[in-house]
């Protein structure tokens, strides 16, 4: 086997070895009732709700990161009934949703937000039952928002590899509903279910990893002989 052939069979090998192209690795959880759903009943209940998703930060044997990307999309809504209790009420029932999901890395004694969504309403919806005609009015108010981007800063993307330290990524929900909940003269709320639901996407676009240099000279290896065994073989 000559020089000039074993130098290519080297070449080749560590072009097939290094990566020509960027990988993509995407993790969805969806934040519903079986991990924490935020709904409640009866009467103005503000709450603030964090979980843990079940999504793995950057591992580097993976490779190389270059891009963290994110989707959260979520939605609140509120099942309610207003009554009227007596004869000749006057009064009303007015609400209006209004949630806040926040989706964040720790980072030292604070956290860095990829996301921040609020499904909201800007006015609360009015309602005016009577008994002698309409007793009670029945309605659903929903509202929903999403965010997306991108994080390419070399300085961020440290913030999503495994270190073994709080690798987590955490979303919280803040209910901020607003609205008078039985406005006297007669008329309130017999029935106020709140609900609310995300989905979070991350995906890493990153170059995978080069293999060992022992797996180099392997493949190398197994080139040369390749091209030996050929070399060996008479002409036809």
């Amino acid at each position: 086997m000559t020089t000039r052939t074993l130098a290519a069979a080297l070449a080749c090998a560590a072009t097939l070895a290094l990566p020509t192209h960027a990988a993509d690795l995407s993790f969805t959880q969806v934040f519903t009732g079986a991990g924490g759903d935020a709904s409640f009943g009866g009467g103005d209940v503000s709450t603030v709700l964090t979980v843990g998703l079940n999504i793995p930060f950057f591992d580097p044997a993976w490779g190389t990161l270059q891009q963290v990307s994110f989707e959260l999309s979520g939605w609140r809504d509120l099942d309610l009934t207003c009554t009227a209790g007596i004869e000749g009420a006057t009064g009303s029932c007015n609400a209006r949703v209004d949630g806040l999901f926040n989706l964040y890395v720790p980072q030292g004694g604070g956290s860095y937000t990829l996301a921040l969504i609020n499904p909201r309403q800007a006015v609360p919806t009015f309602y005016t039952p009577r008994l002698e005609t309409t007793p009670a009015i029945s309605d659903t108010l929903s509202a929903s928002d999403s965010a997306s981007g991108g994080i390419t800063d070399p300085a961020l993307l440290g913030l999503f590899v495994q270190d073994g330290a709080s690798d987590l990524y955490l979303l919280s929900f803040y209910g901020n509903d607003g609205g008078a909940f039985g406005d006297g003269g007669g008329v309130s709320f017999t029935k106020m279910l709140w609900d609310a639901d995300a989905t979070a996407t991350i995906t890493y676009t990153f170059l995978p990893a080069v293999p060992e240099p022992g797996t180099l000279a392997l493949m190398a290896g197994g080139l040369a002989a390749v091209a030996w065994r050929r070399r060996q073989q008479p002409a036809r």
